[in-house]
């Protein structure tokens, strides 16, 4: 795949007080342009109170798979908004974290038949859920290293260089990426693509319209940015992103994350 700008997609931080810990492992170098990372979402101990976890949109496809119960994998496509699942009081959820387009570039799977699902990856990509099972369930405790999945990947990385790719699409994803999602769309990007072969490759890589991809990518440059109660106070953040306004921006705000940008960022407790 082509490479493309540095994109960091966030989700919320897991507090340490809460029971629960949050790992993130970076992938081989030679899958570092499709995956950003390998993680693992777990309780060292049992929590003393179901825990509530709440997805945030970040543009990104996941595989997911629970190591406690030995189910799946499972996939989780574009989503246009937060989710949210009680977890229970102990778990160990291990998954993958694909950059945008690169799933279903390796995989020859329409992004839009997995946007704002959940779904087992054996419905949607049987050869590859076999593939994966068995390094998935080696996968015991946080100490095991996610990478060992990533031997699964290698039949596909040699497939991958064979793929016809439509290089306008990540010529536009560096476009967006670069300018942190806030462009205009018609004349800021310029690949050769009409509007509506723009749309067409973005619904079938990323799941999405480009206007929905870069309004995620402008929120999580929010959440990169850590903005501090000041600029919070003071409603200097939402104009510098392409925000119309506070009430546009606390409105996209809460769609993506859930709660108020001052609850997210620690103004309020």
């Amino acid at each position: 795949m082509k490479s493309v700008p540095p994109y960091t997609p966030r989700q919320p931080t897991v507090t340490r007080d809460s029971g629960v810990r949050y790992l993130e492992v970076a992938p081989p170098a030679e899958l570092a342009d499709d995956i950003y990372c390998f993680w693992h979402l777990y309780t060292p101990q049992p929590v003393s109170d179901s825990f509530q976890y709440r997805i945030v949109a970040d543009g990104c496809i996941d595989l997911i798979y629970d190591s406690l119960q030995h189910e799946g994998p499972f996939i989780m496509g574009f989503h246009h908004r937060y989710t949210q699942y009680d977890l229970g009081h102990r778990f160990h959820y291990c998954g993958v974290r694909f950059f945008p387009g690169a799933f279903p570039l390796c995989m020859q799977v329409n992004a839009e038949s997995l946007a704002d699902q959940f779904q087992e990856l054996v419905a949607v990509h049987p050869d590859l859920a076999h593939q994966l099972k068995t390094p998935f369930e080696e996968i015991d405790s946080p100490d095991d290293d996610l990478r060992v999945v990533a031997n699964a990947f290698s039949d596909w990385l040699e497939v991958r260089q064979k793929l016809s790719k439509d290089h306008r699409f990540f010529d536009a994803l560096n476009m967006i990426y670069n300018q942190a999602g806030v462009v205009n769309l018609l004349e800021d990007i310029r690949t050769g693509l009409s509007p509506r072969q723009l749309r067409r490759v973005f619904h079938y890589y990323v799941g999405a319209s480009p206007k929905a991809f870069c309004q995620v990518v402008r929120f999580q440059s929010i959440l990169a940015a850590k903005p501090s109660s000041n600029s919070l106070r003071n409603n200097r953040l939402f104009y510098g992103e392409g925000y119309y306004d506070q009430a546009h921006f606390i409105k996209e705000f809460k769609r993506f994350y859930g709660v108020s940008p001052g609850v997210a960022f620690g103004r309020h407790k």
